[in-house]
């Protein structure tokens, strides 16, 4: 499941009702190599997954 939420007061605020048992533990991972960006340009739509093109330029071989 992905979603958004803003922290304030101390606490993680989804922007949405999650479809979650109430006092559930979940984990969360925050990324935030492009949240400064994003502040700036506002939100977009990712065309193409990130991830897979990242993992494909990995995988690449330049050199042969």
């Amino acid at each position: 499941m992905k979603t958004k939420a803003i922290y304030e007061d101390g606490v993680l605020k989804p922007f949405e009702k999650l479809d979650l048992p109430e006092r559930i533990k979940v984990r969360i991972t925050i990324k935030g190599s492009f949240s400064k960006l994003l502040d700036e340009v506002g939100e977009i739509e990712a065309k193409e997954d990130i991830e897979q093109v990242l993992g494909n330029l990995r995988t690449r071989n330049y050199y042969g």
